[in-house]
């Protein structure tokens, strides 16, 4: 599967998945683009996320390649709500691939920073959002999560801020663990009426 193949519903819904993806685990855009099926683990509901993608800004530069670290240098294993799980499966049944990178045209080729900025403004205008931009995803992941949760330090967890103090400009609360965290998450956004709801709001739309 290529650009030059692959259908248009197709290339807008790689891109909406990745959207989905981010505001759902709290990834950073380099992370997420980065991530390979073989990060994720269905059976325990997980995502490794140990990779992150090194973009050419200009071509004169060097080309964009995928660096065998994250931002801060080590990696974590975030928990996934099932309705985010659920979405990948199709994906990877109609990408027809299991293997390889899970936001790609071929599983081999990171999408390209441009095109996500461009087609994320599209993306979240699909999920009637008025907030443009990759990072503020992440701001807004964290915001939502403790305002279901109230788990600060499931939340450091999952962001992977080294110290509470990077987390703490989201709220003063206190928590236990990231996973307890999720499923509380999860069950706060028991449908899908709640989850687009909760998208919308989360984005700033609402």
């Amino acid at each position: 599967m290529n650009l030059r193949t692959i259908k248009k519903p197709e290339v807008r819904e790689v891109f909406e998945l990745l959207a989905l993806f981010q505001i759902n685990s709290g990834t950073r855009i380099a992370e997420a683009s980065a991530i390979h099926w073989e990060d994720i683990c269905f059976t325990n509901k997980t995502v490794a996320t140990q990779n992150t993608v090194t973009w050419s800004r200009n071509s004169k530069a060097r080309e964009t390649f995928i660096s065998k670290t994250t931002k801060i240098g080590n990696s974590r294993i975030i928990p996934l709500p099932n309705f985010l799980l659920n979405r990948l499966r199709e994906w990877c049944l109609k990408s027809g691939r299991s293997k390889g990178l899970v936001f790609s045209y071929d599983g081999n080729t990171p999408l390209k920073y441009r095109a996500i900025c461009h087609r994320y403004d599209t993306s979240l205008i699909n999920i009637n959002s008025k907030i443009k931009g990759t990072h503020i995803v992440r701001h807004s992941f964290a915001t939502s999560f403790l305002e279901k949760t109230g788990d600060q330090r499931a939340l450091q967890e999952i962001l992977g801020h080294q110290t509470s103090r990077q987390t703490d400009h989201y709220a003063k609360m206190t928590g236990v663990r990231a996973e307890e965290g999720m499923r509380r998450y999860e069950q706060a956004m028991q449908n899908q009426a709640e989850i687009k709801h909760q998208t919308c709001k989360m984005l700033g739309s609402c």
